[in-house]
C-alpha cells in the first residue's frame, strides 16, 4: 500500500448507496453546515446560539472549511438530523446507536483553540452538561493550547465522541480560533474505519520521523569522523526540520505534553529556523557567493526575513510571523531550485570545456587543462532533486494553508510526506561532495608526488640528479648506526664497524669534443647510452645519478670496494664497446671511474670526496680505467 493510499483513502459521498451503521462510513459534514465569522472574537456561545444571530449563519459550500490566515474566530453549526436524512446508513438509527458506532473529528490538528458544543435531550447521562438558553449542551475543549482529556492521539485528529443523549435535531456548534492556518474538514466516520485510518497516519508519521532521525544520526557520525563543516550545517538543518515537522504534526505529545505544548505554540518560530538553516546550508553547499553571486543577495535577504520572523514569535506576533513564513515558504524553494540548477548547469558547461587531454599527468597540464573546479556539479544533481521535493512539498503546504488548493490529507502532510526522501537526497549530495573532494585531494597528492619525483630526476636520462644524491647521502648518514644529534647529517662519523657502502664517480672521456664536433643533441645520445649501461649493470637496491654535464655517480649499499670494482669494470667495458652513429660516423666513447669504500670513523661526505679524487686519478693516468681511492686495497 502506497503512502498516498495511507494518507488519502476515498471519502464516501453523501449520496452513496444505502449502508448499515456497521458498514464503512466516512462523510464530510461541511455541505450540511453553516458558518459565522466573528472578526472581534468576542461573541460568546450563548450569543451565537441565540435566535438573534441565527440569520447571520451562512450556508457553507464545499467539503472543507478554508479560513486561511487571520485573527477571526469562526463558528460552525450543523444538525446530525440533516446527515441522517441524507446518508443511508444513518437513516432510522437512534442517537444512542450513532453515538456508539460513529466518531466526529477534524482532519487537521494545527488549531490553537477548538470548542464543540453538543445539544442534548437530557442531562441525566451527561452530568457535566450545562443549560444554555434553555437547551442543555455538552462542551468539549480541544486544540493545541487546550489539552483534551484522555486523548493520546489527538495530535493526529481532534476527536469527539458523540454523546448518547444527543439531540439530533439540535445544532452542533464548533468554535475555532487560531493564529495558524484554519483549513480543515469535519468528518463523521464509523469507529472501525477511523481507528484503522488513525493507526495508518500515526505509523506514517513515525516512519518519516524515523527516517529523518536515522539521517540525522548518520550525518552526525560522519561529521565526528570527517570534521567537514558542511555536515555540521546540514545537521543543524535536519535538526530544525525534525523539530518543525514534529511540532506541526504534534508527535512530541507522546513524549512530553508540556514540551509539546511549547513547541506547537512556537511552531512558526521553528519553521523560520528550519527555513533559515535550509538557506544557510544551500548557500554554503552550493558556494553561492563564488558561483552565482547575483543570487547571494536574495539568500541574505530571505535569511534576514527568517530571523525577523523568529523574533516576531518571541515578541508575541505569531500571526504576522506566520504570514511572513508563508511568503518565505513560497519564494525560498524557488530560490533553492534556481540556484541549484544554475550551479549544476554552470558546472556541467565548465566541465565540458575543461576536459584534460588523454594520458596527460595532472602536473603536466596547462592552465587551460587544469582540473575542473566545478567537479561537484554531479553533487548538484542530488541537491537539485532534493530541492524539487522541497519546492513541491512546501509550496503545496503553503498554498493549502492559504486556501488556494484543496485541503486533503496529502496537502496537509506534504512536508512529512517528502521529508524523509529529501533528507536522504541531501545526504547523498553531501556524500558525493566528500567523495569528489577526496578524489581531488588524491589527484593533488599524486601530482605533488610526481612533481617531487621530477625535482629529483634528471630529465634526459631518467636517473636521479644531484639533489637526489645529496638527499640519499643525508638519509644514509642520519639513519646510520651511530648518528649523533646536533651534527650535520652528511657529516656524521661512523665508528667501526662501518656500514658497508661503496660509491663511484664516472666521467665520459673527452665529452666536450663530442659536443663541439657533433652538437649537443648527438652528445645527449652518448649520455643516455652511459645511463642505460649503468642501469643494466647495477642491482635493484643500487642508485644511479647524473650529477653534472657528463658526470655520473652510483651509490652501492652493502657493497665493498672489490664488488664495486667488478661492477665498474663491466660498465666501463660495455660502454667502450658501444657504437654511436653521429652524422654518419660510428664512434666509440670511454669513461673513467673512481671508487671509494666508506671507512670506519669516516663521514659520507669524505667518502664522496675520495671517490671524486679517484676519478681524477683515473683521468690523469690516461682515462678509460677504474681507480679505487686510497684507504682500501686495489
Amino acid at each position: 500500500m502506497t503512502l498516498l493510499t495511507l494518507l488519502a483513502p476515498p471519502v464516501v459521498p453523501a449520496a452513496a448507496q444505502p449502508l448499515t451503521v456497521t458498514d464503512q462510513l466516512r462523510v464530510s459534514v461541511a455541505r450540511y453546515a453553516e458558518h459565522l465569522t466573528d472578526p472581534s472574537g468576542t461573541l460568546t456561545f450563548a450569543e451565537v446560539s441565540s435566535s438573534q444571530h441565527a440569520p447571520n449563519f451562512q450556508p457553507h459550500d464545499g467539503d472543507a472549511f478554508l479560513y486561511g490566515l487571520n485573527r477571526d474566530t469562526n463558528w460552525i453549526r450543523f444538525r446530525l438530523a440533516d446527515l441522517t436524512a441524507s446518508v443511508g446508513s444513518l437513516q432510522d438509527i437512534d442517537a444512542a446507536s450513532i453515538a456508539a458506532d460513529v466518531v466526529l473529528y477534524l482532519d487537521y490538528p494545527s488549531l490553537d483553540y477548538l470548542d464543540i458544543y453538543f445539544p442534548l435531550t437530557t442531562t441525566n447521562t451527561e452530568p457535566t452538561a450545562t443549560d444554555i438558553g434553555g437547551q442543555p449542551y455538552l462542551t468539549h475543549h480541544s486544540g493545541w493550547l487546550q489539552q483534551p482529556p484522555g486523548k493520546g492521539y489527538q495530535f493526529v485528529f481532534p476527536t469527539f465522541d458523540v454523546p448518547a443523549s444527543i439531540d439530533l435535531d439540535g445544532y452542533v456548534y464548533i468554535r475555532v480560533r487560531s493564529d495558524y492556518t484554519r483549513n480543515f474538514r469535519i468528518m463523521l466516520e464509523d469507529r472501525t474505519s477511523f481507528q484503522q485510518r488513525q493507526f495508518r497516519i500515526i505509523a506514517f508519521l513515525f516512519f518519516t520521523v524515523g527516517i529523518v532521525m536515522a539521517v540525522l544520526g548518520t550525518n552526525l557520525l560522519l561529521y565526528i569522523r570527517l570534521r567537514d563543516p558542511q555536515y555540521l550545517v546540514y545537521i543543524i538543518y535536519i535538526a530544525m526540520l525534525l523539530i518543525y515537522q514534529n511540532s506541526i504534526a504534534g508527535t512530541f505529545r507522546l513524549l512530553d505534553v508540556r514540551v509539546a505544548v511549547w513547541l506547537t505554540a512556537t511552531v512558526v518560530m521553528w519553521s523560520h529556523l528550519a527555513m533559515f538553516s535550509a538557506l544557510r546550508f544551500a548557500n554554503s553547499f552550493l558556494q553561492i557567493r563564488e558561483r552565482v553571486p547575483r543570487l547571494h543577495g536574495f539568500f541574505q535577504l530571505l535569511m534576514a526575513l527568517c530571523t525577523v520572523g523568529a523574533l516576531l514569535v518571541v515578541l508575541g506576533f505569531r500571526l504576522e510571523a506566520n504570514v511572513l513564513a508563508h511568503i518565505i515558504g513560497l519564494t525560498g524553494p524557488i530560490l533553492l531550485v534556481s540556484s541549484a540548477a544554475m550551479v549544476w548547469y554552470k558546472g556541467k558547461k565548465h566541465h565540458a570545456t575543461q576536459q584534460p587531454e588523454h594520458h596527460t599527468h595532472p602536473a603536466e597540464r596547462t592552465d587551460r587543462q587544469a582540473p575542473c573546479k566545478w567537479t561537484d556539479y554531479h553533487v548538484s544533481r542530488y541537491y537539485l532533486a532534493a530541492s524539487f521535493l522541497v519546492l513541491i512539498s512546501v509550496i503545496t503546504f503553503v498554498l493549502r494553508g492559504l486556501g488556494l488548493i484543496p485541503h486533503t490529507l496529502i496537502t496537509s502532510y506534504a512536508l512529512s510526506l517528502t521529508g524523509g526522501a529529501e533528507s536522504i537526497l541531501y545526504s547523498l549530495a553531501l556524500a558525493e561532495r566528500i567523495r569528489l573532494l577526496q578524489l581531488g585531494q588524491q589527484t593533488l597528492r599524486q601530482a605533488q608526488l610526481h612533481l617531487s619525483a621530477m625535482s629529483f630526476t634528471d630529465e634526459l636520462t631518467g636517473l636521479g640528479n644531484r639533489r637526489r644524491l645529496n638527499r640519499t647521502v643525508t638519509q644514509f648518514a642520519s639513519t646510520g648506526p651511530d648518528s649523533t644529534n646536533g651534527n650535520s647529517a652528511s657529516a656524521v662519523h661512523h665508528t667501526s664497524p662501518a656500514p658497508k657502502l661503496s660509491v663511484m664517480y664516472l666521467d665520459i672521456d673527452r665529452f666536450k669534443i663530442v659536443n663541439d664536433t657533433f652538437g649537443h643533441a648527438q652528445g645527449d645520445n652518448v649520455l643516455v647510452g652511459l645511463a642505460d649501461t649503468i642501469q643494466a649493470n647495477i642491482r635493484q637496491d643500487d642508485l644511479a645519478f647524473r650529477v653534472g654535464g657528463e658526470e655520473f655517480a652510483v651509490w652501492l649499499p652493502n657493497t665493498d670496494h672489490t664488488d664495486a670494482y667488478r661492477i665498474a669494470e663491466r660498465i666501463r667495458t660495455q660502454f667502450a664497446q658501444m657504437e654511436f652513429p653521429l652524422d654518419g660516423i660510428r664512434i666509440h666513447c670511454t669513461v673513467s671511474i673512481g671508487i671509494a669504500q666508506l671507512q670506519p670513523s669516516e663521514t659520507t661526505d669524505r667518502c664522496l670526496i675520495r671517490a671524486d679524487k679517484a676519478l681524477y686519478s683515473a683521468k690523469e693516468a690516461g682515462r678509460n680505467r677504474t681507480h679505487v681511492a686510497p684507504g682500501a686495497a686495489t
